[in-house]
C-alpha cells in the first residue's frame, strides 16, 4: 500500500503582538508586577517585557504567555502584564502556563533591537482570574536585566555639617560606587550656580564657606573605563549670619500607588533646614 504523509505547522487564531512578541490571551492568568532596569538604569519607552514558559531548567525556548509595554511613572520603568495559562480550548496546543512549569522573563530594548533574558527562572505562577499573583512579583521588587555592557560608576557624597553660621568648614565624603571600573578622577563644586566655581579634586575634601547663603553642590567622578557620572544636591548647605535667618523648604515631588499611607511629619523635616541650631520649625503644605 502507497502512503502519503502531509505535515504542516499550524498557528492558533487570536494572537496578540507586541513588539517582537506573539502570544495568546484567555481567561485563565495572573498579573505579574515589578519594576525593570538595563544595567541598573530604568527600561526605556516602547521596551516590551514578556514572560515564556519553561518545561525544564533552562529551558529558554519556551512560548511565549503573556507581554506588554514597560511603563514609565517619575522615573522609573513598571511592568504590570497578565502571563496566561494554558486555554483548555486548544488542548493539542500549549500555548500557556502549566501549574508545573517554570517562567523566565524576557526584555525587548527597543532602542537596540535587542531581547535580554532575565538570570532567574520563577515558579510562582498561578490562575488568578487576572488578578496580581500573591508571591509572584510586586510592585517594588526590582529586576535588573544585564547585558553585559561596561557599567559606569555610580555617584554620591555627604557633607557634614549641612548648616550653621558663617564660616562654616563641611567635610564631603566621597560615598560613589564602582561600575565596572575603578573611579580614578573626582570633580567636585561646592558653589553651583554662583556664577563662581570653587571646587576640588580630591576624593573627600573640605571646604570654607565664607559667605552666608544656600549652596547647591555636584560630585562627577570618571572610573578607568572612562565612564562618568554627577550627583548634583540642591540646596544642600545652609550658611547663616550671627543672627536668625529664614529656613528653607526645598520642593516636593511626589508620586504614590492608591492606599498607600505617606508620613508628611517625616517629608516635611527632610525637605526643610535652618542655619540656627536650636530653632523649632513647623509645617504647612499647599
Amino acid at each position: 500500500d502507497l502512503q502519503d504523509t502531509y505535515t504542516e505547522d499550524v498557528d492558533v487564531l487570536g494572537g496578540l503582538v507586541i513588539g517582537p512578541f506573539t502570544f495568546y490571551p484567555n481567561p485563565s492568568s495572573g498579573v505579574f508586577l515589578g519594576q525593570v532596569t538595563i544595567d541598573g538604569a530604568p527600561a526605556d519607552s516602547g521596551d516590551v517585557i514578556a514572560a515564556f514558559d519553561s518545561a525544564s531548567p533552562n529551558d529558554r525556548d519556551g512560548n511565549c504567555v503573556g507581554a506588554a509595554e514597560v511603563i514609565l511613572n517619575s522615573g522609573l520603568a513598571y511592568i504590570n502584564f497578565p502571563i496566561y495559562g494554558d486555554d483548555t480550548t486548544t488542548p493539542d496546543v500549549d500555548d500557556g502556563m502549566n501549574l508545573e512549569e517554570n517562567f523566565i522573563l524576557k526584555l525587548w530594548d527597543s532602542s537596540e533591537n535587542d531581547i535580554i533574558i532575565f538570570s532567574t527562572e520563577f515558579d510562582c505562577w498561578y490562575n488568578n482570574n487576572g488578578a496580581p499573583m500573591s508571591g509572584c512579583g510586586g510592585v517594588t521588587e526590582v529586576y535588573n536585566f544585564v547585558t553585559g555592557a561596561d557599567q559606569p560608576p555610580v555617584a554620591d557624597f555627604s557633607g557634614d555639617p549641612r548648616s550653621g553660621d558663617f564660616p562654616l568648614t563641611v567635610q564631603f565624603m566621597d560615598e560613589s560606587t564602582t561600575g565596572s571600573g575603578e573611579i580614578t578622577a573626582w570633580v567636585w563644586n561646592f558653589t553651583v550656580g554662583s556664577g563662581i566655581f570653587s571646587g576640588s579634586n580630591a576624593q573627600s575634601p573640605s571646604y570654607d564657606y565664607q559667605v552666608p547663603g544656600v549652596y547647591t553642590v555636584s560630585l562627577t567622578v570618571t572610573d578607568d573605563n572612562g565612564l562618568t557620572s554627577v550627583m548634583t544636591k540642591e540646596n544642600y548647605i545652609i550658611v547663616g549670619t550671627e543672627g536668625n535667618d529664614a529656613p528653607v523648604a526645598n520642593d516636593i515631588n511626589l508620586t504614590i500607588l492608591e492606599d498607600t499611607n505617606i508620613p508628611m511629619d517625616e517629608l516635611y523635616a527632610e525637605n526643610s533646614f535652618d542655619a540656627d541650631e536650636g530653632d523649632e520649625l513647623t509645617f504647612s503644605a499647599s
